[in-house]
């Protein structure tokens, strides 16, 4: 009945799906049906409702997918919308594509691949193969795939824009910040970034996101990308100082830019220019409202860093025991809390 339920589709499905470390939750709206599934770990749950009626089940012994990516989480999301008597018209080969998306909503990768390898060899399919191998983690594979897409990136969407069908996909790029990835150029490159950061690669990465920068420079979530990916490896110095640059006049409005401080005070902290540093999380951390409590951690922890380089080490506790209030399985926030000697007054 579930799984009969997603090839039925006929008017517009509203789908979330996100990965966040072992856990999977998967939602989809199809008139007046939900369906629910959630995985934590080996044990997962469905929920089917329609009127006030639930069927549940549960299964044990199934394994999450989550990997982990250059972000600690990823979500995807994919409201379609499509003519069910539009698509008796399509080549055989095209349904199985429009299917092989469906398992893919669905969360069965499985099925998913299977149906893209009879499916029409266009450049969505290629996509959509690299799509579902980079959330395996088989990171070689899915850069195959997206490579095929690079020799042709003009041609991603096509099918989509054919048969009305809309297809959308958002990355959980730190701190329940989602980055909206279409099928276009861009996206490839992004995706790219990704993978080559995955298989350490770090400077292909680097050169596509700085690519994307030098296009749109005013962009936020390319800056942030940006930052992420250099102050998470070993660079040179020449990098960092092109990381205070490109965020030099960031404000502190949105969460989005509060994570790019973040990331700029990393780099100054790696410069050496400690004061600076520790003023740009001050600076961040004057604003909290709509802030995740792990982003407000992140910034109280590294100021605290800083403290201590600064040899501030009242400042540094005070830091270190606010977090730890509210989470003492923080990194080794335990351990900085009850270190004896370390502190002074």
């Amino acid at each position: 009945m579930v799984g009969g339920s997603a090839e039925d589709i006929s008017s517009k499905a509203d789908f979330n799906f996100k990965i966040k470390q072992t856990k999977i939750s998967v939602s989809i709206a199809i008139g007046k049906f939900k369906i629910s599934l959630e995985k934590n770990g080996k044990y997962s749950s469905l929920r089917l409702t329609k009127y006030g009626f639930s069927i549940f089940k549960h299964n044990s012994g199934m394994s999450s997918n989550s990997q982990k990516h250059l972000f600690a989480s990823k979500s995807y999301s994919a409201p379609i919308s499509l003519n069910p008597i539009r698509s008796l018209f399509m080549k055989k080969s095209n349904r199985k594509f429009l299917n092989a998306i469906k398992a893919f909503i669905d969360d069965d990768d499985k099925t998913a691949l299977k149906l893209l390898e009879n499916a029409n060899k266009s450049i969505d399919a290629s996509f959509m193969r690299g799509v579902i191998e980079q959330g395996k983690g088989n990171y070689k594979t899915s850069l195959e795939s997206f490579e095929k897409v690079m020799e042709s990136p003009a041609k991603l969407g096509q099918f989509f824009d054919k048969h009305n069908v809309y297809f959308k996909l958002n990355l959980d790029l730190s701190h329940e910040q989602l980055l909206p990835i279409y099928f276009d150029e861009r996206c490839m490159l992004i995706c790219l970034s990704m993978i080559y950061s995955e298989l350490d690669l770090k400077q292909d990465a680097f050169e596509l996101l700085w690519h994307l920068y030098s296009e749109d420079y005013k962009n936020l979530e390319i800056i942030l990308l940006i930052s992420q990916l250099v102050v998470n490896s070993d660079s040179d110095k020449s990098v960092y100082k092109d990381v205070v640059l490109i965020t030099s006049g960031i404000q502190n409005r949105t969460p989005l830019q509060t994570m790019i401080l973040l990331n700029k005070s990393k780099a100054l902290k790696i410069l050496g220019n400690y004061q600076e540093a520790c003023n740009v999380l001050t600076y961040a951390l004057q604003r909290t409202g709509g802030r995740s409590l792990n982003l407000i951690h992140e910034l109280l922890y590294e100021q605290a860093l800083i403290y201590e380089l600064l040899n501030q080490n009242i400042r540094a506790k005070k830091n270190y025991e606010r977090i730890y209030l509210h989470n003492q399985k923080f990194k080794d926030i335990a351990q900085k809390v009850h270190m004896k000697g370390v502190f002074k007054s």
